[in-house]
């Protein structure tokens, strides 16, 4: 396994903690929780305890709340490469703004988001008091409450590190409507919902049926950075 990045986890989370992001440990193996995670999605850790759970600079991961208790952060999961360049190269404003994290599939989009804007949304897929994650065909929305995500500096059992290919700025933009950015399809079938990192809601667009395990190649993904998202723009352009 690699080392965490170029990016210590303390800068890390200093730095997430500075923007009132709820962060918590976890662990590498089964990117599961390393704490009892609920608490945290009513309250922020402190430097402290920060300190306390990453402090050693052992190369455990760590994982955002999204919702409130993080400002009304929220992520759009995309499990595989086809499906990321496709929503990139139709939203390509959005694509070079909004911060973007590489992973070993795929990419998550990270975006600020309005409570209503998400009660309207859960409402629209007939779950208005539905939590945790929303599982579509090629990934998850997570917004609202109910759901986390690993960050960089992460590193994945597979040995790759997370790493950020479009940058935080100093503020992270707002998305008010999901389904306008392309960043959630417009509701039309759904299943239950799950919860916390991994569950959720299975939304098919106009009766879509991807095998999300089809849905990526990790060469591709790993040789993909910003430079890429530069050369569509000018190919779009």
């Amino acid at each position: 396994m690699r080392g965490c990045g170029e990016m210590s986890m303390l800068h890390a989370t200093s730095d997430y903690a500075a923007r009132g992001w709820s962060i918590i440990p976890m662990h590498v193996s089964g990117k599961r929780p390393a704490v009892a995670w609920k608490p945290y999605e009513a309250r922020r850790a402190g430097l402290d305890q920060l300190d306390a759970w990453f402090r050693d600079g052992a190369c455990r991961g760590m994982a955002v709340i999204f919702g409130a208790v993080s400002g009304h952060l929220g992520s759009r999961d995309f499990d595989g490469m086809p499906s990321y360049t496709a929503w990139a190269a139709a939203h390509l404003d959005l694509a070079l703004t909004l911060p973007t994290v590489k992973t070993r599939r795929g990419m998550h989009v990270y975006f600020m988001t309005l409570p209503e804007t998400v009660a309207n949304y859960r409402d629209a897929i007939g779950y208005p008091l539905g939590v945790g994650a929303i599982r579509l065909n090629d990934g998850e929305l997570r917004v609202g409450s109910g759901c986390y995500s690993v960050v960089p500096p992460s590193p994945h059992p597979s040995g790759i590190v997370y790493e950020w290919v479009v940058p935080l700025g100093e503020i992270v933009p707002t998305i008010d409507d999901l389904v306008e950015s392309g960043l959630a399809p417009r509701p039309a079938a759904r299943t239950d919902f799950g919860g916390g990192g991994d569950g959720g809601n299975t939304m098919a667009e106009d009766g879509a049926t991807l095998e999300r395990t089809e849905w990526y190649d990790t060469d591709t993904v790993a040789k993909f950075s910003v430079h890429d998202l530069a050369a569509l723009a000018a190919e779009c352009g």
